[in-house]
């Protein structure tokens, strides 16, 4: 049986323990100040989306051409000049009614848990691919190269290698993106690509062409694959009459972007025929 001297040292106890705990606790964001200072930068620091977006030059004002940034919130980067080629987008937890991200008759959780593993297998790549690079210019370095001193001072970014990891996913494929753009805005798409100022594109057809992709509006002999929203489409009719070209969901291409790797494209068939036969794009 506790006596009260009992229960005024347990006090005393747990009192101590919760100054060790706030002093532990003070001493980490201490630590963080220190390692990361102003590069804290959360959602409530912006105000309108449209006028104040995140930016990398906040957070790394000297460069950040060692930096990638992992965020499945594409729209808080949607204004900045410097996001696209350090940023790795992840599938959104919410996926709504977007047609791209349908996700009926999956489990959520296991999505989820997938998307973590593919950006743990960029992120690998990544860090293999700078450092590769990184020591073989310190070797060139080293050993005189070839005796530039611009060329030996050039070191390729994580922004580049990131950019040049996504090119190489779909650097062969033509693509007809069906019921996915509305018209309108196939129209000014076509009309972009022969202008050369910079035009603003449909995140679907941005996913693509950052894959290495390219994109086109007809259906011909050349064109790999459908992307359908669904099937029984004209487009979809007539890919399936051309050897080799596949009519497949969006959640190929989707996959393909945000796991930086080329999907398996079997899953995603919108149905076999002739051309499911003759695989050597999928």
């Amino acid at each position: 049986m506790m006596t009260k001297d009992d229960d005024e040292e347990e006090l005393e106890r747990l009192q101590q323990e919760l100054v060790q705990a706030n002093e532990l606790e003070q001493a980490a964001r201490r630590l963080r100040q220190k390692l990361f200072g102003s590069r804290v930068y959360s959602r409530t620091d912006i105000g309108d989306l449209g006028q104040h977006v995140k930016s990398l030059k906040r957070l790394f004002p000297c460069g950040g051409t060692m930096a990638a940034v992992v965020d499945d919130r594409e729209d808080v980067w949607a204004n900045a000049d410097d996001y696209s080629d350090s940023t790795i987008n992840g599938e959104p937890p919410f996926v709504g009614n977007n047609t791209s991200n349908n996700t009926n008759d999956k489990d959520p959780y296991h999505e989820q848990d997938q998307q973590l593993l593919w950006t743990r297998d960029i992120l690998d790549r990544l860090h293999q691919q700078y450092y590769y690079h990184y020591n073989n210019q310190q070797c060139k370095t080293t050993t005189g190269g070839d005796g530039s001193r611009g060329n030996r001072n050039r070191r390729r970014t994580v922004p580049e290698i990131l950019k040049q990891m996504r090119q190489s996913v779909l650097p062969y494929c033509t693509l007809v993106l069906n019921g996915l753009v509305p018209l309108h805005k196939q129209q000014s798409i076509t009309a972009a690509a022969a202008s050369p100022k910079p035009t603003v594109r449909p995140p679907i057809v941005r996913y693509a062409q950052s894959l290495g992709a390219k994109t086109q509006d007809k259906v011909d002999e050349t064109v790999t694959h459908v992307v359908a929203a669904k099937d029984g489409s004209e487009k979809a009719t007539i890919a399936r009459t051309i050897p080799g070209c596949l009519v497949v969901r969006p959640g190929w291409l989707m996959e393909s972007y945000w796991s930086i790797r080329k999907a398996n494209v079997q899953p995603y068939l919108m149905a076999q025929g002739p051309a499911a036969i003759l695989i050597h794009h999928g």
